[in-house]
């Protein structure tokens, strides 16, 4: 028989001081750890070896619901609260944890934040837990009954601290993720700087910001790269287009595969193709990606009106291959909505869904343009010459060349111009997405591939710390961001 975790205590003895620095991470999994709870503890020792008092904000059964424990189809399923303390209490010995338990929890009035305003910063978890089932209203409201009753319960919770106990800064994962985008907010109000991380660009590379983590919002190199810069970049761009690459420990191709010949001799058909590439439409890197249309729905369905005046042209709809990676699996895949929504019966529609493993960039090659509503296949579309229309706002549409049109009718226009335009991209543009992609994936994120190593099926181990070495480089400039930019 499993004993079962006892709960802790909160350390209320404890004298905070200003170097005091608080870790908050919900991602974890509950039987392993991820690349962000693994560089998250990396951090905590790494900060601690630095002299600041760290300390880990834990739940521990405090809120009566969770994003991690919570069921995709079932609102009301009961947490696992005590396997998950049991899994996260391996990491967080000597971190003086503060945690939330359910004898802290308190159901009352919330004042420093309107209701309207806390379901604003739930909608994109609520969206996650839904995965794309927006249209069945009782299980959204279920959802955001119990997210909008847990969010209360933690901003009682952090509200009633006092002053004296509340940390100098925090670092938290993502940011527009719950509880993370509740203990943003309220921390921020009580003017806590808050640093967030996810994912970089490049193999175990993670990006920190100052602001929400997903929107990649970073400094911008000016100058142009030198050839070893751009071997580097292009050695990079090989490995994606290959398929030998992965994101936050995910691996989006099992292997690719060649243009079927079905497909080339369907293209040879038409005078264009337009290849237009879908994302994951709860991703949170949609949070702030709406532009000219109501949603990535929305501009799908605007695009009929390009498939029909346009019957020369062909229309290839790709879907995000991350739609089928089990926990992002969608209720119903993008290309089971384009058939449900006509596009199959249009003769000059080809729809590929998730599971194929037909290459990206194969279909980039073959494109007169490619479509986008916010994916990065917009930067390593123009680096294959190939002109790009974007519908949705992106981290990378700071960039002129990128920026959405000014309303729907300008997006259509740009569209019959680009489709004709058949010479290949401008140096001055190809490099100014050259400089943007070299920043974005080697000089915005910090490289943590020597501090932890992968396992089998996404799980991640750390050395332990008298064997971490906590003057490697990486982090090293991770004190360098936190030193500069929190004092």
């Amino acid at each position: 028989m499993v004993e079962k975790p006892r709960f802790l205590k909160n350390n209320y003895s404890k004298k905070y001081d200003k170097k005091d620095v608080w870790y908050f991470n919900s991602s974890s999994h509950l039987d392993f750890m991820s690349l962000f709870s693994t560089v998250g503890n990396i951090l905590v020792k790494k900060l601690s070896d630095e002299g600041y008092s760290v300390t880990t904000l834990q739940c521990e059964g405090g809120p009566v619901f969770c994003q991690t424990g919570a069921s995709v189809l079932n609102p009301n399923h009961m947490m696992p609260c005590y396997s998950c303390i049991k899994f996260n209490r391996k990491f967080t010995d000597g971190t003086h944890p503060i945690v939330f338990s359910k004898n802290d929890r308190k159901n009352k009035n919330v004042e420093i934040l309107s209701d309207d305003e806390i379901k604003s910063l739930i909608e994109p978890s609520i969206r996650w837990l839904l995965r794309g089932n927006t249209s069945d209203e009782k299980l959204y409201k279920s959802f955001q009954k119990n997210m909008l009753l847990s969010s209360k319960q933690w901003i009682n919770y952090l509200n009633e601290m006092p002053e004296g106990r509340l940390p100098k800064f925090a670092i938290i994962f993502n940011g527009y993720t719950f509880p993370e985008s509740i203990i943003k907010k309220v921390l921020e109000l009580k003017n806590v700087k808050v640093f967030t991380f996810e994912s970089g660009f490049a193999n175990n590379s993670i990006f920190f910001s100052e602001e929400f983590a997903p929107d990649y919002n970073f400094k911008i190199r000016k100058s142009k790269l030198k050839i070893e810069e751009k071997n580097k970049l292009e050695e990079y761009l090989q490995k994606r287009r290959t398929g030998e690459f992965d994101r936050g420990g995910v691996k989006f191709w099992k292997e690719m595969e060649p243009i079927s010949k079905d497909l080339i001799k369907k293209i040879k058909e038409y005078k264009n193709t337009a290849s237009l590439f879908l994302n994951v439409p709860f991703d949170t890197s949609q949070v702030n990606a709406h532009y000219l249309f109501e949603d990535l729905y929305d501009w799908l369905l605007s695009t009929k009106k390009l498939v029909k005046e346009n019957p020369s042209t062909l229309f290839i709809y790709r879907s995000h291959p991350d739609e089928s990676r089990e926990d992002k699996k969608l209720f119903q895949p993008t290309s089971e909505w384009l058939v449900e929504n006509g596009f199959s019966k249009l003769k000059n529609v080809v729809i590929i869904s998730s599971e194929n493993n037909i290459s990206s960039y194969e279909l980039i090659k073959i494109s007169d343009l490619v479509l986008v509503y916010n994916s990065t296949v917009a930067l390593e579309s123009v680096l294959l010459n190939k002109n790009v229309l974007t519908a949705g706002n992106a981290h990378y549409t700071r960039i002129n060349y990128f920026k959405p049109s000014k309303n729907k009718d300008k997006y259509f226009e740009s569209f019959k111009k680009l489709l004709n335009q058949k010479h290949e991209i401008p140096n001055n543009i190809y490099s100014d997405v050259e400089q943007y992609f070299y920043s974005l994936v080697f000089e915005s994120s910090i490289d943590f591939s020597n501090e932890i190593t992968k396992t089998e099926n996404r799980k991640y181990s750390f050395e332990t710390a008298d064997k971490l070495n906590l003057k490697s480089k990486s982090l090293n400039e991770f004190m360098n961001f936190i030193q500069n930019t929190s004092s």
